[in-house]
């Protein structure tokens, strides 16, 4: 077969909806696992401790806060997020949600868009984009022949 005999009219819409297919298989997957994993996972209410100050780029700072919570048994877990936001978006002992492991406390993430889908909807949304534009791609050229 010669690469100059293929027609391209199908292949390329044919390899963009492919890949379509393929984003739309891993935003199903990525939903599953984060489903999944979040299932496993306790939810609780812990506070912010402090705030680590970083120096920003030019003037200014990033913040990372840290957190504290009471595990299963009762035992206090802190941890740090690199969140480097650009002011304190929580106060200074203010509760905060914060959802862990209870095999391991400390792999722990403040709840705050652990229920949110947003990147899997996105993820179905370039999946529909991708097939809706090679499936136009594909009758574009199949009326133009």
């Amino acid at each position: 077969m010669n690469l100059w005999d293929t027609d391209w009219g199908i292949t390329i819409p044919a390899l963009i909806g492919g890949f379509g297919v393929v984003v739309g298989v891993v935003g199903a997957c990525w939903y599953a696992l984060k489903k999944r994993r979040l299932a496993r996972w306790t939810k609780t209410k812990g506070r912010v401790e402090c705030y680590e100050t970083l120096p920003a780029e030019g003037d200014g700072f990033y913040y990372n806060p840290r957190i504290v919570f009471s595990d299963t048994f009762g035992r206090d877990v802190r941890f740090g997020v690199e969140a480097r936001w650009n002011n304190q978006v929580f106060e200074v002992g203010g509760e905060i949600p914060v959802r862990f492991d209870p095999s391991n406390p400390y792999n722990a993430v403040i709840d705050q868009w652990s229920d949110s889908y947003a990147e899997v909807i996105v993820l179905y949304i370039f999946s529909g984009f991708l097939i809706t534009g090679a499936i136009g791609m594909a009758c574009f050229f199949r009326s133009t022949k």
